[in-house]
């Protein structure tokens, strides 16, 4: 059981089927009271659940009472909650948020303009299950009294989508106090044109064949007092003591015209007739609104009240709702002049698109191909055995999937092989294709290629290395490898002689005299290895190896025939060159 204040007082269903429809103003008092209450509600935390004109009870003096919250949600089986109240994502089992009772409360706003919902039951459940949605008939269109802004204020509310709707309650709650303003601006201007008319001379109209057709009836007697009195309205004031109230007011509107009749033609002659535009302090000027994230109809209404025409032009977008303005130009706040038109961009939602296969291509192309597409680009590195280095290994989404415009899309791209430890590969005397796929076969990084002028190799092919043969390495830690191929050598000028060869075959009497040299290596990193390798006219050759600590130096004695070249190894790294 559950226990609720007491207070006296009719549901509105009641009230409705009594007097429905209300006059556009009493209406929106009871709308403008309820969304009070669940401002004052969502404030706290809690959202009402299952809104309905049954939970709403109207007291005297149009107030209100919002009841039941979270009660007849909580207690109803979800197959026997009234379905044209509910937003369709109460339907479909989700939870009461403060976007659900902004919805229940819009159908309420339409019932009461209308004197009707605008679903029925099979209609509310279609929409929950994204079957043949088809918009309510506007509520302007069932009722002329229905101003354009208060038309579209429900028409927003009444939104499918809860992220299109009004974020807040608070904020709907300021929309209908902002039509209640416009409303009563309306109604003094008509009263005053009204008892205006009644000073004028009383002046025999001109014969006619027939009356006109009398006028379309009024809005129900639309009257401010009605905001002050109870529903049942039955209470007059005396008929003597209005009458004479009535004859007062018509004198005071009568010096009031006479007054602002002549200071009015003073400012028109001192002004030239024009007019100064929402406070701007300058003839002809206005203050162009923030109609930014308002629905189109809300923006065109607010513009056009402010003497700005409009012009639209509709893109996708996937993080504006559709029907809001994602921009205006010019912005708010400038200073145009009247009948200015202000362009707006509005949003057309989420344009799906089939996502291409952007696999195996190179990160530099498969970016450029995923922006042109429209989606925003995010990369994430991984090593893979199969995929080259700098490709895209995998994509999310995947081929052929539908995404939207200006979503992200993720590509995994290739590291190349997972490091790992390996003996170098020698490499001399290989060509240089066949170099290229032995170092990306195994994950060995290198450098640019250097060239070495010599006749005694075949152009292309390595004739040297700075990384040892056979030396242990990391391939992630390891560095850049650096090779060295053979380019033609001519003797001569401009060439390279024999003796600038390292790899020169020669044998005259000169390049077979043995040549001998000392020298001296200094370690400098605990368990280093040395190796030293000599290259002469008989080849290349290992004249040391061995492991040494720190601060110690290594005593090399060296021999060689012809021109001799020394390279000192120290961890597999070429350290030193010598030539002798």
């Amino acid at each position: 059981w559950a226990a609720e204040e007491y207070y006296e007082g009719a549901p509105l269903a009641q009230v409705l089927k009594s007097r429905s429809p209300l006059n556009t103003l009493q209406a929106l008092e009871l709308g403008i009271k309820i969304s009070e209450a669940l401002a004052h509600a969502h404030g706290k935390g809690v959202a009402h659940g299952l809104l309905t004109t049954e939970s709403v009870s109207v007291l005297g003096s149009l107030a209100v009472k919002v009841a039941d919250f979270q009660i007849l949600y909580a207690m109803a089986p979800a197959g026997t909650r009234d379905a044209r109240y509910c937003a369709p994502e109460i339907l479909s089992g989700e939870a009461p948020s403060p976007q659900s009772d902004i919805f229940s409360l819009g159908v309420i706003l339409y019932e009461l303009m209308t004197g009707r919902r605008p679903f029925t039951a099979e209609q509310a459940m279609d929409i929950a299950l994204d079957r043949n949605y088809e918009a309510p008939a506007a509520p302007a269109d069932l009722n002329a009294h229905v101003p354009p802004l208060l038309n579209s204020v429900i028409l927003k509310a009444l939104k499918p989508r809860p992220a299109s709707r009004y974020e807040t309650a608070s904020d709907l709650l300021s929309e209908l106090l902002l039509c209640r303003s416009s409303i009563v601006r309306s109604l003094n201007r008509e009263r005053f044109q009204e008892q205006s008319m009644a000073l004028k001379p009383s002046i025999p109209p001109p014969a006619r064949a027939a009356d006109p057709p009398p006028p379309p009836p009024r809005d129900r007697d639309l009257s401010l007092d009605d905001l002050g009195k109870s529903l049942d309205l039955d209470g007059d004031m005396d008929t003597g003591q209005y009458r004479k109230r009535q004859i007062f007011a018509i004198a005071a509107v009568a010096i009031l015209i006479a007054t602002f009749a002549g200071i009015g033609g003073f400012l028109f002659r001192s002004c030239g007739g024009i007019r100064d535009n929402l406070g701007t302090g300058e003839s002809g000027v206005v203050q162009v609104p923030n109609v930014v994230n308002l629905d189109e109809t809300e923006a065109k209404f607010k513009l056009g009240h402010a003497d700005l025409k409009t012009e639209i032009e509709k893109v996708y977008s996937a993080d504006v709702p559709e029907g809001l303005v994602i921009r205006q130009d010019p912005p708010a706040g400038k200073k145009v002049k009247v009948g200015r038109t202000v362009k707006l961009i509005v949003s057309l939602g989420d344009q799906e698109l089939v996502v291409r296969d952007l696999r195996k291509m190179p990160l530099r192309e498969a970016e450029q191909l995923a922006k042109d597409m429209g989606f925003r680009v995010e990369v994430e590195r991984e090593y893979s055995e199969s995929v080259a280095l700098d490709h895209v290994v995998d994509q999310l989404p995947k081929p052929g999937e539908k995404s939207s415009a200006g979503k992200l899309i993720k590509l995994f791209v290739s590291n190349g092989p997972e490091p790992r430890e390996i003996d170098m590969p020698d490499l001399i005397g290989k060509n240089i294709n066949d170099v290229h796929r032995i170092l990306a076969e195994n994950g060995i990084p290198y450098g640019d290629i250097k060239s070495v002028p010599t006749n005694a190799y075949d152009v292309g092919v390595v004739v040297s290395q700075s990384i040892l043969p056979g030396t242990r390495v990391n391939t992630k830690s390891m560095g850049d490898v650096q090779i060295f191929v053979a380019e033609p050598a001519a003797g001569g000028a401009g060439g390279v002689s024999p003796d600038d060869d390292p790899f020169y075959d020669g044998d005259n009497a000169a390049d077979s005299k043995l040549k001998k040299k000392n020298m001296n290596v200094t370690v400098t990193q605990d368990g280093s290895e040395v190796v030293v390798e000599v290259v002469d006219r008989n080849g290349r050759s290992e004249a040391y190896r061995g492991r040494h600590n720190g601060g110690e130096t290594v005593p090399l004695s060296l021999e060689g025939r012809g021109d001799v070249f020394v390279k000192v190894f120290i961890n597999g790294r070429l350290e030193q060159q010598v030539k002798f």
